[in-house]
């Protein structure tokens, strides 16, 4: 485009002009625009890159990514999508302008403590697929050893939950002081909610 442009000012498309040429530099950029794009060309796009599942986004991906730094012109940051979720609680709002959403894909269920069927029942109504957990004899120590089966990653953050499985162990015999074949039923609130979650899948599934 000849005319007003004093120069171009490199890959971000700058570009200086004087003032009084603004209004002359604007007609001529429209009337280009009106020649050569089409409404095809008007239609916001965003290209994907690759689509994952819910539960695959973990500390492992995002190392990953990180491993593909730095970003920036030929190449940019990677743009994954998840499809088929839904929002299973109400949403809020997190500071100033942050939107804290919980989410499921694919209606996944959300394993309750069975105990609790009023709260089981109150979550049903509000739309989400809410079942209890499966209890009965053996029950505690299936889900311990299928909890074994599993890396199990908690937050640097959650203090309760660490505390949990650091102080978490066998019970003893009053009188003799052995171990016994089941664990105190005390500091457990996180560990049983893992029991419960993880009796859903099937054995030597491999950890992600």
């Amino acid at each position: 485009m000849k005319g007003p442009v004093l120069r171009f000012l490199g890959q971000a498309a700058g570009l200086a002009l004087e003032k009084k040429n603004l209004e002359s530099f604007k007609e001529k950029l429209q009337n280009v625009a009106s020649q050569k794009l089409t409404e095809e060309n008007l239609i916001p796009q965003l290209n994907i890159d690759c689509e994952v599942n819910l539960d695959e986004i973990n500390q492992e991906l995002v190392t990953y990514l990180e491993q593909m730094a730095p970003f920036g012109p030929g190449n940019m940051r990677p743009v994954l999508v998840t499809k088929n979720l839904g929002n299973f609680a109400q949403p809020s709002v997190v500071g100033n302008n942050h939107l804290k959403l919980r989410i499921n894909q694919n209606n996944r269920p959300v394993i309750c403590d069975s105990a609790r069927k009023d709260k089981i029942f109150e979550l049903q109504m509000s739309g989400i697929n809410a079942i209890g957990s499966t209890k009965g004899e053996g029950s505690i120590l299936d889900g311990i050893e299928r909890m074994q089966e599993f890396s199990i990653f908690v937050h640097k953050n959650s203090e309760n939950v660490k505390r949990e499985f650091k102080t978490y162990r066998w019970a003893e015999d009053k009188v003799t002081g052995k171990a016994l074949n089941e664990p105190e039923d005390t500091n457990n609130h996180a560990i049983d909610s893992c029991r419960y979650s993880i009796r859903f899948y099937r054995r030597n599934i491999k950890p992600l």
